[in-house]
């Protein structure tokens, strides 16, 4: 089920660049989201306000993903 719900939120993330399950938990200043997928993602998420991302993953996000988006960490 892995690949499949993967293979789901890539192709999703070409059709709408926000984020999947995104939502927020306190309004403007902490939300939850499937992980980021695509640059277009991520510029979404810098759109809406966020400026830091946790992951609980098993293997951490690539931090080159972010180095020349301006103002996350």
């Amino acid at each position: 089920m892995a690949l499949l719900g993967g293979i789901y939120r890539y192709v999703r993330s070409w059709v709408t660049h926000k984020p999947s399950r995104f939502g927020w938990i306190v309004d403007g200043k902490l939300a939850a989201s499937g992980r980021l997928m695509t640059p277009g993602q991520l510029k979404w998420a810098i759109d809406n306000g966020i400026k830091t991302v946790v992951t609980i993953r098993e293997v951490p996000l690539n931090p080159k993903s972010f180095k020349d988006q301006a103002g996350i960490e």
